[in-house]
């Protein structure tokens, strides 16, 4: 099997009208936090899947209303008696009052003369969470 560049080359063009819209940069935060809060509730639903502790071939047929699976499949690890527990990731302390004043007023320099606002407290928590 031998692969070809096909020589095309994807043009696109900026449409200064939208991208002037005064609501954009609200309406791809909102989107966004929405796809973050969505993923996170995905991944704790299966985290949550498969530390179940029945058969876990039969909850996920039921997910996909399949009645005739058996209710043990005795093949999975719950059927062979070996339930995941997922281990926690430990604890990070929690930075003193005086450490977080300190880092939100070196942001707030930081920034100073490159944005026109107030930062958020969502920005913060953003800023100190990376």
């Amino acid at each position: 099997m031998s692969f070809e560049t096909s020589g095309m080359t994807e043009v696109f063009k900026v449409n200064n009208h939208e991208l002037n819209d005064p609501g954009l940069t609200k309406n791809l935060a909102n989107y966004f936090l929405d796809k973050e809060e969505k993923e996170i509730k995905r991944i704790a639903a299966l985290v949550r899947f498969f530390q179940l502790d029945s058969c876990l071939s039969y909850n996920l047929s039921r997910y996909f209303d399949d009645k005739q699976a058996p209710i043990q499949c005795g093949h999975c690890s719950v059927c062979r008696g070996a339930i995941a527990q997922l281990e926690y990731s430990q604890q990070i302390p929690w930075p003193s009052d005086d450490m977080l004043i300190a880092n939100a007023a070196a942001l707030t320099r930081h920034l100073e003369g490159k944005i026109n606002k107030r930062l958020t407290l969502e920005a913060y928590c953003r800023f100190f969470s990376a």
